[in-house]
């Protein structure tokens, strides 16, 4: 709470003119200003420096206090200044800034009206509305927040929507669309009915209509005539009685007799809750208040009686600005006057009493020493001034004043307690002299013209006047040419103390001996609470046994941080006693804590996640403490704060309290807020004596925050007793090469395929329909769009998006917007969903996997409108694997060897190891390569596994952090693209400088790591850039950038020709994601398709000669992309004319040759077939020939047909605003970007070309989907070699490692060097316990997945040899598992091969290391390239049951019988 004494602001008129007799309520309306913008709920606040303006009324009770000059302020804040009392009633407002008139009418009850004039009030009331609004948009409250929905506010922020004004206009007459305002009006109106009348009379003469028709007429007009006299008589009796009870409540005072009869009945209840509130913040005070010679002092009792305070008046204030309520309250509170009381009452009444203990002495020796003070009553005439504003809590200061000194009394004993104490009041001058004393204090700060404020807003803001703004990293490199003095002496040891403004040390360096130029190289950080503080630098020698002796101080203020954050290469001169004494280098760089982000759009965006940031820990309370620990019965608890187990902050020590409330605070930076563990240590005070620990309790901070924020802030201490906590998180983004620490692992993925509109979406064009698209939200944070459809209210998109996430619980809101060429976007309405009703934990805490195939659909809503359109999706959540940072691993791993190289000597000696560390798990080296693992079984679950095992997984998330940007212009941007997405998945913040760093981190989601690509590209322009405003780009393979920044960092140059445009400085991280990438968003689903029509045969003869003069169209879903030249008069034509097109879904695209005669004639040319290509059954870069028969009377088509696998992006048309199609439809299963943060661009080729392109002579490598084998010669014209797949095919091997990321290696190369160096990723069984314990070579398998229940595991192979019958089948594949705990684990899977030579070939070996009782299934199914794989059946054995060297045949169901070999002979 901001307290302050201030000239209390006097009321002033608003400076409207006053109403002058004769005024008719038109020229009032005119004079207040526009009456119907005031209603409308439009109003503008200006703010105004000093007072409030609020007219200065000499009637009523008491008269207002005359101007004064300004009072000083109260101590407790100076911020704010008093001001002089603005001039008096009737005096205009001399700020330059004039609030908006408010609609007020006359004073004058008896004004004369003009009833042919006064009705235009009512006729314009709804066009007026309309406009009016529209011409406040500039004034409006910027009311932003959701509360503002709850009660139906309307959000003037951005005026009134087009939809409200639209229907307004439809609200309007007929009369009012087409006639200008100047000529809607009574004279007008009058005029129109008379010559209506005379005109429809003469109509009715015309045509030969009698007195009958006549008189119809005239009574037709006699009642129009009739119902806008009443109207105007309404409105005037309205607006006088308005003015009256105006007028009344300028001068009149309000009874409030019915609130006391209120206050009566809520008191009883009320009161005592108010009291236990006084009592333990008082006890809280003066707890830190006790001087040193008292024992302790507390509140030990206190109430206010059982009869309530009274209000007698009130008086309004109604003529004051906008924003501003003033009024003067007169209050008693009289206690022991029990002349309105019932029997009841006076039966039950208890009197007011404080009773304050005094506890002298010490410890055992100490007694309290009660003081009395009973039968308190006052009275008085308050004022009270509130200041409002547009946003949440609405109220921003009350000023609360004494218009006059209140009556006080009391009875005060401060001896005797209640059996001997007298009332020292009854010495003669001691109640004037204290009544006095009472008075010349709270003048100040109550007395009129000062008030007592009371900031609201500060009160209920997240951030307190000393909340640390951000941290300020102090990096002190060395001093050089330090001086000693005689008190000195010659000899050196110095160290650097740190604070602010000269004031308390913050941080210190370490000591150097004997030297004059110390070195330090140290980084300290400090929390920073404004900017206009002085960082202190105090050299000082250390002395053993004396006090340090200041060598030299320095001093910097931190004004300039606020323009440049970082500063390098500063050096300043230490002086000391304003000589010089040394100089001082050092760098600091400024990390201000994030805050909202507001879109080009008026969205507010959260502060963006982090791992580092700033803690605000509150210790509130405890209860239920165990007083059997103290030896008088009465604790004096304090609490210690603990961090990771060391000692942070220590509260004060209460006395004398078994409940102790300590509203303690304290903030401090946390590095790394995954590995933060806090602690709460409560203890007793025993002066000399140990403290003995009384309770504790210790939790991690991510889920303190979480329990914070579902509402649960009592937490169990051990062994007894609850304690109260709170905690704020202030997110911070280190930069530079801390810039990694700031980065939270993700733990999955969310797929969100947004298929289309359910029913039509809201229409908010006044001429044709909107552009729909949908953007995709997760805690506020834009993660995800679509493309925009033109005109339609019925999109179809059929588009994923995929959202990476952090955390479970978090909102996702799915938002309908319309694309706009010309300002921002519009909402057509949104829906929210719950991560936690689909992110869930298993029993061991892993993360589940979720796939829910059904189709949901949920309906847009916008504010509190019913809803409208909905959307037709489906949803997952795919989880990741809890990859451990290399940095954290690498240090884990020298710690590791340090511990085993302890080992080792123990074991030489003896001596049984201990675990020092239980969070690490040590195996000792192989003899053979002394490889070294190690496990983390703490940091989150994180796993140590290296990047080529993690690369082995094609889907996964990758993480890129911006450490620092080079640019060669200033206020640029860097965008990141992934593969064929549209838009950036993420953007950096302008980039202000020309070397600035940067703290950024994004995630881009990699569908196949061996074809992605990142796209960097740098622009002037954020949103929608123009082509001028893209200044360069940079493409690169992701996994090729993912093995250069993984472990350490790499600079990535972006070029504009020749010439460098920008660099960044990256790392980057992958977190593989356990899922199957469905077929529809494979590479091999997309790409460039190169045919060549060749010919036609025996094509239908059209024309009369017996020929035709045949042409092919190329059709493509729909559209013509192509057509061939004409070739007359033959019923064989031959073309060899070639075409391209790029495909977006080789399984939904639709390829027709339309085959016609050509006729010269005005009609249509002659059709003479069609033949529909399929696409899905092309082998991709492999050229086909096909011959197909045309559907028509007769006729075959042939054509040559390659299809390259790529990444093809949807096109952006000119406007921004939507996706052009070949055939005006949807692209199914089209991904947009990442729909977490980071890039995307084109993937170009069709494979990844090694020593070659694809179109020479190379080798292509993961290349061909589907593969059958190995194809050679001919590839794109070359003579390459396409090995394997792209991961076996779009189904298979797009995610090779399902199920828990467990073991590896399984690689869809046959027969590669792989298969011999599987590593393992399943923790070892067991620590070392003595001596050390050799673990396996990496080149076997030592998964414990693969143990049985007994004996120790053999390394060997199996080999998949071949496999016969299964008829009807063309292509076959074989997977292995292993079943262990219940659960089946994927070993090997083969490759997909083709029936040749009466069998399906395969001779594929994978290693096994197990015992003999390990059960081994094999599942053959048919894999299909496109679609859907087939389950054909299984076989299962166990490996002890089966011989060793020989072939193995076994039945697979009735369908054919597996070959295979086991071998222990060979090492895998």
């Amino acid at each position: 709470m901001s307290s302050q004494s201030q000239a209390y602001p006097q009321p002033v008129s608003n400076g409207a003119s006053k109403p002058a007799p004769g005024d008719t309520p038109k020229d009032l309306a005119d004079k207040a200003g526009n009456k119907i913008a005031g209603n409308s709920g439009v109003t503008s606040i200006h703010s105004t420096s000093g007072a409030s303006n609020v007219p200065n009324e000499t009637s009523g009770p008491a008269a207002e206090p005359a101007d004064t000059t300004n009072k000083p302020v109260n101590s407790f804040s100076n911020n704010q200044k008093s001001s002089s009392v603005p001039p008096k009633s009737g005096a205009s407002n001399g700020s330059t800034e004039k609030s908006a008139p408010t609609a007020a009418l006359s004073k004058n009850a008896g004004a004369v009206v003009d009833p042919k004039k006064h009705s235009d009030l009512d006729r314009k009331s709804s066009k007026r509305s309309v406009r009016s609004s529209a011409s406040t948009q500039g004034t409006s409250f910027a009311l932003n927040d959701e509360w503002k929905k709850i009660g139906g506010w309307p959000d003037l922020k951005k005026g009134i929507s087009a939809e409200d004004t639209a229907d307004l206009i439809e609200r309007a007459s007929l009369l009012e669309s087409y006639i200008k305002d100047r000529y809607i009006g009574d004279w007008f109106e009058n005029t129109y009915l008379v010559f209506g009348t005379a005109l429809f009379s003469w109509l009715v003469a015309k045509c030969g209509g009698g007195m009958g028709w006549l008189f119809i007429v005239l009574a037709f007009s006699a009642t129009v005539y009739r119902n806008g006299v009443k109207r105007i008589e309404r409105n005037v009796t309205d607006d006088v009685s308005r003015e009256n009870a105006l007028k009344r409540l300028d001068t009149d005072i309000e009874s409030l007799e019915w609130l006391n009869s209120f206050f009566v009945k809520f008191w009883l209840i009320y009161e005592p809750v108010l009291s236990e509130t006084v009592i333990g913040v008082a006890n809280q005070v003066l707890a830190g208040a006790t001087p040193g010679f008292i024992e302790s002092l507390s509140l030990k009792e206190f109430t206010l009686g059982t009869k309530p305070p009274q209000l007698i008046s009130v008086r309004s204030y109604p003529r004051t600005d906008p924003d501003v309520i003033v009024m003067d309250w007169k209050f008693a509170f009289t206690p022991n006057d029990t002349e309105d009381m019932t029997a009841r009452q006076l039966k039950d009444k208890k009197n007011p009493k404080v009773e304050l203990s005094v506890r002298v002495g010490k410890g055992v020796v100490s007694k309290g020493l009660p003081i009395l003070v009973e039968d308190m009553s006052s009275s008085g005439l308050m004022r009270v001034r509130i200041k409002l504003m547009p946003t949440f809590p609405l109220v921003k200061t009350v000023d609360v004043s004494f218009l006059e000194p209140p009556q006080i009394d009391f009875v005060l004993k401060p001896i005797g307690g209640d059996t001997f104490g007298f009332d020292i009041n009854i010495i003669p001058g001691l109640e004037s002299f204290i009544k006095s004393m009472v008075n010349s204090n709270l003048g100040p700060m109550l007395y009129a013209p000062n008030a007592f404020q009371i900031n609201v807003e500060e009160m209920m803001s997240a951030a307190a006047p000393d909340s640390a703004i951000g941290v300020l990293a102090v990096t002190i490199f060395n001093a050089s040419g330090l001086s000693g003095t005689e008190s000195i002496g010659k000899d050196l040891d110095p160290y650097l103390k740190l604070s602010l403004n000269n004031g308390e040390e913050l941080a210190r360096s370490d000591i150097k001996k004997a030297t004059k130029n110390p070195r330090w190289n140290e980084t300290k950080y400090i929390l920073v609470h404004s900017l206009a503080e002085t960082l202190t630098f105090n050299v000082l020698h250390f002395k053993d046994f004396k006090k340090d002796k200041t060598i030299g101080t320095a001093s910097l203020p931190l004004e300039s941080l606020a323009d440049n954050p970082d500063q390098e290469g500063i050096s300043l001169e230490l002086t000391k006693g304003g000589k010089s004494s040394g100089t001082l280098e050092f760098e600091v760089h400024w990390f201000p804590v994030l805050k909202n982000h507001v879109l080009e759009d008026g969205t507010i965006e959260p502060p963006p996640e982090s791992n580092t940031g700033i803690v605000k820990f509150i210790t509130h309370q405890c209860k239920g403490l165990d007083s059997t620990k103290s030896l008088v019965g009465q604790l004096s608890p304090y609490s210690d704060l603990l961090m990771n187990g060391n000692l942070l902050h220590q509260s004060t020590s209460l006395k004398r309290t078994n409940d102790p409330v300590w509203e303690d605070h304290f903030e401090f930076l946390v590095t790394d807020k995954s590995k933060c563990n806090l602690g709460v240590r409560v203890k007793d005070s025993r002066g000399l004596a140990t403290d003995p620990v009384i309770g504790t309790y210790k939790i991690k901070l991510d889920t303190l925050l979480d329990n914070l924020a579902s509402g649960n802030d009592w937490f169990n201490l051990t062994p007894t007793g609850r304690v109260r906590l709170g905690a704020t998180w202030k997110p911070i983004a280190l930069k530079g090469a801390a810039a990694s620490k700031n980065y939270l692992e993700p733990i999955g993925s969310i797929r969100l395929h947004i298929m289309k509109a359910g029913e039509e979406l809201r229409n908010l064009e006044a001429i044709g329909k909107v552009d729909p698209y949908i953007r995709v939200f997760l805690n506020g944070f834009q993660r995800g769009r679509t493309m925009a459809i033109p005109s339609t209210l019925s999109p179809t998109w059929d588009e994923v998006v995929y959202i990476p996430v952090k955390k479970a619980g978090q909102r996702l809101v799915i938002e309908a917007m319309d694309a706009e060429n010309l300002g921002k976007d519009r909402s057509l309405g949104q829906f929210e969903l719950n991560t936690a009703d689909f992110i869930t934990k298993d029993e061991d805490g892993e993360y589940r996997e979720f796939i829910d195939p059904k189709i949901r659909k949920s309906s847009f809503t916008l504010d509190k409108k019913s809803p409208k359109g909905s959307l037709l999706y489906t949803l997952s959540f795919f989880p990741s694997v809890k990859v451990l940072n290399p940095d954290v691993a690498e240090d884990l791993r020298k710690e590791a060897e340090k511990k085993i190289a302890e080992a080792e000597k123990k074991a030489a000696d003896g001596v049984v190891a201990e675990q020092a560390n239980p969070s690490i798990e040590i195996t000792a080296p192989d003899d053979d390569n002394h490889s070294l693992r190690t496990t983390t079984t703490l940091n989150a679950g994180l796993q140590d596994i290296p990047l080529e095992e993690l690369i082995k997984n094609e889907s996964g998330i990758a993480a890129i952090t911006f450490m620092e940007a080079r640019m060669y212009d200033t206020d640029l941007f860097i965008r990141v693209f992934i593969d064929d997405a549209v838009y950036p998945a993420y953007s950096t913040p302008r980039i202000t400088n020309k070397a600035q760093a940067l703290g950024e981190s994004g995630e881009v989601i990699v569908r196949e790591l061996e074809w992605s690509q990142i796209t960097f590209q740098v622009t002037s322009k954020v949103n929608k850039p123009k082509k001028d405003e893209i200044i360069a780009s940079y493409k690169v393979d992701t996994l090729a950038l993912l093995k250069r920044s993984y472990k350490e960092p790499y600079v990535v140059t972006i070029k504009n020709g020749n010439n460098n445009v920008a660099s960044a400085t990256i790392r980057m991280r992958y977190f593989p994601l356990l899922m199957e990438l469905d077929p529809s968003e494979s590479v091999n689903n997309m790409g460039l398709l190169n045919g060549q029509i060749v010919k036609a045969e025996n094509v239908p003869a059209a024309d009369r000669s017996g020929y035709s003069d045949p042409y092919t169209n190329v059709v493509l879903n729909g559209q013509k992309i192509y057509k061939t030249k004409i070739v007359k008069k033959t019923l064989n034509p031959v073309w060899n004319e070639s075409f391209s097109a790029e495909i977006l879904s080789r399984i939904n695209d639709k390829l027709t040759l339309e085959c016609y005669d050509w006729d010269m004639g005005p009609g249509s040319d002659d059709y003479l077939g069609e033949v529909d290509i399929d696409l899905a059954n092309l082998e991709p870069l492999t050229p086909t020939t096909l011959t197909l028969p045309l559907k028509g009377k007769s006729g075959t088509i042939t054509v040559n047909l390659l299809f390259k696998p790529s990444y093809v992006a949807r096109k952006v048309d000119t406007a921004g605003i939507g996706a052009t199609f070949s055939s005006g439809a949807a692209i199914p299963g089209k991904i947009i970007g990442s729909a977490g943060q980071m890039v995307g661009g084109v993937a170009g080729g069709a494979g990844r070309a090694v020593g070659g392109v694809a179109d020479g002579a190379g080798k292509v490598v993961g290349g061909v989907s589907g593969g059958a084998g190995k194809i050679v010669g001919g590839v794109a014209g070359g003579a390459g070699k396409v090995l394997g797949g792209v991961s076996g095919g779009i189904k298979g091997g797009t995610s090779k490692l399902k199920a828990p990321f467990k073991f590896g290696g399984s690689s869809n190369s046959s027969k590669s060097d792989e298969a011999s160096s599987v590593y393992n990723l399943e923790p070892p069984s067991s620590a070392v316990s003595s001596g050390h314990q050799r673990s396996p070579s990496s080149k076997s398998i030592s998964s414990s997945a693969f143990h049985g229940s007994s004996g120790q595991g053999a390394a060997g192979q199996i080999n998949i040899s071949y496999a016969t019958g299964f008829s009807g089948t063309p292509t076959l594949q074989v997977k292995a598992f292993v079943a262990a705990h219940k659960k089946e684990k994927e070993l090997y899977k083969t490759k997909s091969v083709r029936y040749s030579d009466e069998q399906f070939t395969f001779d594929e070996t994978f290693p096994i290391n197990a015992t003999p009782d390990t059960a081994i299934i094999f599942k053959v199914r048919e894999h299909r390239s496109l679609g859907r794989t087939e389950e054909l059946g299984e076989v299962a054995f166990t490996l002890g049951d089966q011989p060793i060297g020989q072939p193995i045949t076994l039945p697979v169901k009735d369908l054919g019988e597996l070959t295979f070999l086991i071998d222990y002979s060979k090492q895998a």
